[in-house]
This record gives C-alpha cells, structure tokens and sequence, in this order.
C-alpha cells in the first residue's frame, strides 16, 4: 500500500525562499527532498527538546534583514 503523502504550507521572507532555492539549484539539490529529510532527522531522534542551534550568528542576523524589510 502507497503511503499516504501530505503538505506543510510555511512563511519565510521572499529573498530568504530564493536565496534557498538558488543555493539548492547551483548544488543540484532538490530543495523539497532537503526539507522532508531534515523533518525526519527531527523526527527519528526521539528528542522532542532537539532545536536548531545550528544557525550561526550572522543567519540570525540575515534573518533579522529579512524581517526588517517589511
């Protein structure tokens, strides 16, 4: 039996989702298989305390350009 599939619909800043998808396309990634392993990595590791602290300072910092734009 096929699994049932679903979609996540989510917010993020036009130039951040470019930015994404030109990083993705110029390392040949598909940037929606990216997404969906990096849920299952959240998923399978059973800690439901896990965050992303892997964003460094100047992410923060790009994302907070982003945000300020509006």
């Amino acid at each position: 039996m096929k699994e049932k599939e679903d979609q996540i619909n989510i917010k993020i800043p036009y130039e951040l989702k470019a930015h994404y998808y030109n990083i993705c396309r110029s390392r040949h990634i598909n940037p929606s298989a990216l997404i969906r392993k990096w849920i299952a990595q959240f998923v399978e590791s059973g800690d439901a305390t896990v965050t992303f602290q892997t964003f460094s300072n100047s992410t923060r910092v790009e994302l907070a350009k982003y945000r300020r734009k509006k």
